[in-house]
C-alpha cells in the first residue's frame, strides 16, 4: 500500500515553471492498494461523477486542481513524494497529446512517452477502465 497523505502534485505553468499542492486525503482515504489507482481531484470538487466503490480521492488545491490543468497544451505533471524526490511524471516534456476530455496512459505501468499516451474514447470517466486501456 502506497500512503500518498503529504506528497505533492506538480504541473508545468505557461511560463514553464513548476506549480505544486500537497495531497490530502478526502474522508480519511489515505491509502491507494497496491496495483491500484485513486483520483486527485481539486479541494472544490462537486462529485458529479460516479466513482468505483472504495476508490480512494486525494484532494490538491484549494478549488481547481493545482490552480487549474489549461487547455491550451498538453497535460505535464510530477507526483513527488514527501522528501522532494519525484516519482512518476505524466507527460514530461509536453510528449501527452491535447484531447477533448481525458489523456491517459495506454500501458498504465509502461514509460512516459508520447507512444504510451493517448485520448481516452469518449468523455472519460474517473476511475474506470474504458477502451483504450485495458482493465487488470
Amino acid at each position: 500500500p502506497l500512503a500518498l497523505a503529504g506528497w505533492r502534485l506538480a504541473k508545468r505553468t505557461s511560463s514553464g515553471a513548476l506549480a505544486s499542492c500537497e495531497l490530502v486525503p478526502a474522508a480519511g482515504e489515505a491509502w491507494v492498494a497496491p496495483g491500484g489507482a485513486a483520483l486527485v481531484t481539486g479541494g472544490a470538487w462537486d462529485g458529479r461523477y460516479d466513482l468505483p466503490a472504495g476508490l480512494p480521492r486525494f484532494a490538491c488545491g484549494a478549488s481547481a486542481l493545482a490552480g487549474g490543468l489549461a487547455d491550451d497544451r498538453p497535460p505535464e505533471v510530477r507526483l513527488v513524494d514527501p522528501d522532494g524526490a519525484v516519482q512518476a511524471t505524466f507527460g514530461e516534456g509536453g510528449v501527452a497529446p491535447r484531447c477533448p476530455a481525458a489523456v491517459e496512459r495506454v500501458v498504465p505501468a509502461g514509460p512516459d512517452e508520447a507512444a504510451n499516451l493517448a485520448c481516452a474514447v469518449g468523455e472519460g470517466t474517473p476511475g474506470r477502465c474504458n477502451s483504450v486501456t485495458a482493465c487488470p
